[in-house]
């Protein structure tokens, strides 16, 4: 997220202002030497950095207790007795106050009524981790389709393409055997 303050800093002199939508402001004043100002963006927290230790913590103990609330049945919507739904992912953001949860239909088939009936579960689902979770604030929940399945599928059968086949070469067969298995 970027935010709407960034950092200006003197070419010459390293002197250090803040850029606000009117204009730069130097924090003790103008610059004194009155050179030209290049931008330096502002380091929000957490950007661009893979999540820390304590986001996915939370984040595995989120999916652990969606997955026990689903399985046990405890949600009164009948999309939901009738589909068994993985939760795969759960990404919590920085502030912890908001969690993506990525969520399958196992057996595949179509997401859109099973999201639907997750979104009107929200609030059970967030009463539910409130007892689990031993963080101050629930975060709020926002469900997503999880679509690396469909995607290393995909890329699966690119690699099985003839053409593709022939580039990598007769002897390296790697890239195309299955998961888990070990080339002869």
């Amino acid at each position: 997220m970027k935010s709407s303050k960034s950092r200006r800093r003197c070419n010459t002199g390293g002197h250090r202002g803040v850029s606000l939508p009117g204009g730069p402001v130097f924090l003790r004043g103008r610059c004194p030497c009155d050179n030209a100002v290049e931008e330096v963006p502002a380091m929000s927290r957490n950007s661009g950095k893979a999540p820390s230790q304590r986001q996915l913590r939370v984040g595995e103990e989120i999916r652990h207790a969606l997955a026990e609330v689903l399985e046990r049945g405890d949600i009164h919507e009948p999309v939901l007795a009738e589909t068994p739904v993985t939760v795969s992912e759960v990404r919590v953001s920085p502030d912890l106050r908001a969690a993506t949860v990525f969520v399958m239909r196992l057996g595949g088939g179509v997401m859109d009524e099973v999201l639907v009936a997750l979104r009107r579960a929200r609030p059970f689902l967030r009463h539910c981790l409130a007892s689990k979770l031993q963080t101050r604030y629930v975060p709020d929940l926002r469900f997503e389709v999880d679509v690396t399945f469909d995607e290393a599928g995909h890329i699966a059968q690119l690699l099985n393409r003839p053409e593709v086949r022939r580039d990598l070469g007769a002897n390296d067969t790697r890239p195309t055997d299955p998961p888990g298995e070990l080339p002869e």
